[in-house]
């Protein structure tokens, strides 16, 4: 359900970090946890007057966003190749 309201780019920048965190903190994996924070620094970075350093903020922030649900899909599918014991 998180995943799935951060895929859905309806939420605020604020919002996508809370749900970056909670998902790493459920995970438990240090990686989630490493972009979930990078994302939220990016977030708190101040307002750039330029568009251009703006622009750029977007897209590294878009991108940060892409590798943790790059990541996530590839735990989710890991997890559920596992066999039950």
């Amino acid at each position: 359900c998180l995943a799935a309201q951060l895929r859905s780019q309806a939420f605020s920048v604020h919002d996508n970090a809370g749900f970056m965190y909670m998902i790493a903190e459920l995970l438990g994996n240090p990686k989630a946890a490493s972009l979930a924070r990078l994302y939220a620094e990016l977030s708190a970075s101040p307002e750039v007057a330029a568009d251009q350093a703006e622009n750029i903020q977007n897209e590294l922030q878009k991108k940060t966003v892409s590798s943790f649900l790059g990541l996530l899909d590839q735990l989710l599918v890991a997890d559920r190749s596992k066999k039950p014991c």
